[in-house]
């Protein structure tokens, strides 16, 4: 049976990041889900290291020539299985809840709702908040979000699958 949640995870040159933001998937409170890690031919062992994690919701793809986030998130996005999709950036990190409260708020919403966003906190090297970013926009928000990125960073959003594929990925 296909995981709920199907959780994409591009990566280059992280080998000192991506095992954090691995762990931080596969230590959901929400555990219904495969972890889509896509190397995009990262000259380091970022690959290496995210094939040591002995989780069976982990799958490792590679790019084998460099092609960028937006090719490795589709690539994702096309082996994913689950029913909504969920982006995390490899320098991120979630909290334990992030997917739990998404998908109750996704599964209580009304077919129309196309995405679930939520807040971030930007922190740097040695865990310091720098900015603090509270998205408030609620409802209809395409025209809202067209000139800027007002809802944050991939790391933040959850979509319904059938979603994602209309609007023809990355």
């Amino acid at each position: 049976m296909p995981p709920t949640v199907s959780v994409v995870i591009p990566t280059y040159h992280r080998s000192d990041l991506i095992e954090r933001a691995i762990h931080s998937v596969l230590d959901q409170t929400f555990d219904d889900l495969e972890c889509i890690v896509v190397d995009d031919c990262s000259p380091d062992e970022t690959a290496e290291i995210a094939r040591s994690i002995d989780d069976e919701r982990l799958a490792v793809l590679d790019h084998k020539e460099n092609r960028g986030a937006s090719a490795a998130r589709n690539t994702g996005i096309e082996a994913a299985t689950g029913e909504y999709i969920a982006f995390l950036d490899d320098d991120d990190e979630w909290l334990p809840e992030k997917l739990e409260k998404q998908l109750a708020l996704l599964e209580s919403s009304d077919d129309s709702v196309g995405l679930v966003y939520c807040w971030m906190d930007y922190r740097d090297a040695a865990a310091n908040l720098v900015t603090e970013y509270r998205p408030t926009y609620s409802g209809d928000i395409f025209l809202d979000v067209l000139d800027k990125q007002r809802i944050g960073n991939s790391s933040t959003l959850v979509a319904p699958a059938k979603v994602v594929e209309n609007v023809g990925g990355f």
